[in-house]
């Protein structure tokens, strides 16, 4: 389950901060998962650049299981850049690095693409790409997913 919460700038300004809450369950299958509660927090920062484009800023730590009884931590951040392609159609490249707190852990970086189609003024569809560019990333991810704002 993923929260967001404006804290400026929402519909309006240059400028936008906000705050992610994320909590996964486990609810997956046999051996899918790590069988435990998991979570984070990301500062988000959006900036309106020159040309339409938009900048994405993202910053925060995330919580995992570990194979033991406990969790690490990870610091979580991204860069991004999106742009409009055709009316409610927009496309995005961004940066993903997620680098763990603990000595055994694997840089995670990734180099994504995408497509976001906004349906009205709260619902949007995205779909795209995840390509590993580090040892700890998966190489390929693809993913659609449904927004809706409250």
């Amino acid at each position: 389950m993923v929260l967001e919460t404006n804290s400026w700038g929402n519909d309006q300004g240059d400028t936008a901060g906000g705050l992610e809450l994320v909590v996964t369950a486990p609810t997956a299958s046999h051996g899918l998962g790590s069988g435990k509660i998991e979570g984070g927090a990301t500062f988000l920062l959006a900036l309106e650049l020159p040309g339409n484009f938009d900048l994405g800023i993202n910053n925060g730590v995330g919580s995992d299981a570990n194979d033991g009884s406990g969790y690490d931590a990870d610091s979580v951040n991204s860069v991004s850049v999106s742009h409009p392609i055709a009316g409610p159609l927009s496309g995005y490249v961004e940066l993903f690095s997620s680098v763990p707190t603990r000595s055994s852990g694997d840089w995670e970086g990734t180099v994504d693409v995408g497509a976001l189609l906004t349906i009205g003024k709260k619902f949007q569809l995205d779909a795209g790409l995840d390509m590993g560019v580090a040892h700890g990333a998966d190489g390929l991810q693809s993913f659609l997913g449904a927004s809706y704002r409250f």
